[in-house]
This record gives structure tokens, sequence and C-alpha cells, in this order.
């Protein structure tokens, strides 16, 4: 168990980009989360937009990020349990 750890500590990113899979799934994900980004602020520019309202625009960054800040510790708990 130990050497595996130790193993595992041993690759980096020039490693793990030879893979067709990994490259893949991180273009993918990339292109997600700038499409996300896009997303959050087309919403927030409508809502100032419709209403003039800032806080309103800042409400909804705020409710944009929630589920982010909500999810990410039981996510990276999953993801340690997992791998």
């Amino acid at each position: 168990m130990e050497n595996a750890a130790i193993e595992r500590n041993n690759v980096g990113i020039k490693d793990l980009l030879q893979y067709k899979s990994f490259m893949i799934k991180l273009i993918a994900y990339s292109i997600s989360r700038f499409g996300d980004s896009i997303d959050a602020i087309a919403y927030a520019w409508m809502v100032y937009e419709l209403t003039g309202s800032k806080l309103l625009m800042e409400t909804l960054f705020a409710v944009n990020a929630v589920p982010n800040i909500v999810l990410s510790p039981f996510a990276g708990a999953f993801a340690y349990m997992v791998l």
C-alpha cells in the first residue's frame, strides 16, 4: 500500500498527457467549465439589463456559486475514498 502511494506521487502532468482518454476528458472538462462561466455571466447580465438591479445580479452570482461551495467538500471526500 505504501509503495503504491509513493509511485502515485511520482506521476507528473507529462505522464498523464500521454493518455488519449485523459486528454479527451481534460479538454471536455475545460470546455464545460468555460461554458459554465459564460452562462453565469450571460444570466447575470440579462438580469441586470431587464431589472437594472445590481443586487439581483449579485444574488444570481451567489446562488450560482452555492452548489460548488456546498458540494465541494463532499465531492473531495468521495474522490479521496474512491481513489
